[in-house]
Parts: C-alpha cells; sequence; structure tokens
C-alpha cells in the first residue's frame, strides 16, 4: 500500500465530477485509490501503486488530471519530475522559472515537447524520460541565474543530438540489413 497527500484544493480535481478521475486512474493504474481528506491511500501491485502515486502527486501539484493521465500510457514511456523548492528560495525564483504570461515555461514546454507545472512546493515535469531529465536541467539553469535564452539553447541542442543520434541508429540498422 501506498500513501500520499492531495493539497486541500486539489481534491475536487483528483475526484473529479461523480468520481470519474479517480475511477479513470484506478482503471488505468489498476489500483484502488481511498480519499480521506487530504490522505489517499493506494493499493494495488507495487509498479501500479508507484504509477498512481505519481498521478495523484502530479494532480496534487497542479497538473491537469489530463496531462497527469499521461504517465499511465502504455505506448510511450512517460515519467514525472518533481523539483522540490523551499517557499524561501523558491518564491523570489518563480518569476524567472515562469516568464511574463508564462512565457519561459511556454517556450520549455514547446522545445522539449514536456509538460511543466509550477507548484507552491516546486516544480512538475512530465514528458519522455530524456526530455523530463534535459527540461530539469534547463530549469536548474534557470534557478542558478541562467538567462532563458541558454536554457533554450541546452534544451534545442539536446534535442538535435537526439535526433542526430536516433538518425545513425535508423541508418545502421538499414546497412546491417542490405
Amino acid at each position: 500500500m501506498q500513501y500520499t497527500k492531495i493539497a486541500e484544493d486539489r481534491i475536487g480535481v483528483l475526484i473529479g465530477k461523480d468520481g470519474e478521475i479517480k475511477k479513470k486512474i484506478e482503471e488505468k493504474t489498476h489500483t484502488k485509490i481511498t480519499v480521506t481528506g487530504t490522505e489517499v491511500d493506494i493499493s494495488g501491485s507495487p509498479y501500479y501503486e508507484m504509477l498512481a502515486e505519481n498521478v495523484v502527486d502530479a494532480i496534487s501539484l497542479g497538473f491537469s488530471p489530463e496531462k497527469a493521465i499521461l504517465l499511465t500510457k502504455e505506448y510511450k514511456d512517460y515519467t514525472y519530475e518533481f523539483i522540490f523548492l523551499s517557499e524561501k528560495k523558491f518564491l523570489p525564483l518563480r518569476g524567472r522559472v515562469i516568464g511574463t504570461n508564462r512565457s519561459v515555461l511556454d517556450s520549455i514546454e514547446k522545445i522539449s515537447e514536456c509538460y511543466v507545472c509550477v507548484g507552491k512546493e516546486g516544480i512538475g515535469i512530465i514528458g519522455d524520460y530524456e526530455d523530463v531529465e534535459d527540461v530539469k536541467e534547463a530549469i536548474l539553469m534557470l534557478i542558478n541565474h541562467g538567462k532563458p535564452g541558454t536554457a533554450y539553447g541546452f534544451l534545442d541542442k539536446r534535442k538535435k543530438q537526439r535526433k542526430d543520434r536516433e538518425m545513425r541508429r535508423v541508418i545502421n540498422s538499414e546497412d546491417k540489413l542490405e
């Protein structure tokens, strides 16, 4: 059994109208979820308990249920990463990470094909494993007084390196077939 907490203002989002979101998470993760106040109990097999916990934690942070449920997709290897930042340290940095009218986060999401959510206690990232790791590094650059352009350049470079690596892999596999 896994235990986690849900932010009080996100309980309704987790449960959904007539319990539909909770039911959907339970179906996708093959678990049973019990919500008592802000306490969430998850029972099932260990892998699915962990998966359901990640979905609940993502919703608690502020992700929409639709984005959090992407973590259950079997055809794509989505992962969830949380960067914990103490409120004392984080509050002055929020603007740098979010940008004017969310411009920095929108650019990071567009380049990386990840979803990013800034919550009260830190930052959550949902996406492909390698992309999530790159986004985490780019956000840490911003937190450590980096400029958005530097973070964007880093993400672009990493994306290009991965595409080049994949292209070489495809070419090599075609060469072996001949």
